[in-house]
């Protein structure tokens, strides 16, 4: 998540959002897995339109 704020430094997030995003992209993971879906390490959250 490091890179994010390196990326984006005049962009924050509360930890707690932060800690939220990453437990939810962990499981994403697990649930894309599912349907052959491999998430890159560069998204923070995988959307579908």
């Amino acid at each position: 998540m490091r890179f994010i704020m390196e990326i984006f430094p005049i962009f924050s997030i509360s930890n707690d959002l932060l800690q939220l995003l990453t437990s939810w992209k962990e499981q994403q993971k697990y649930e894309l897995a599912k349907f052959g879906i491999i998430s890159n390490p560069e998204q923070f959250v995988f959307t579908y339109i």
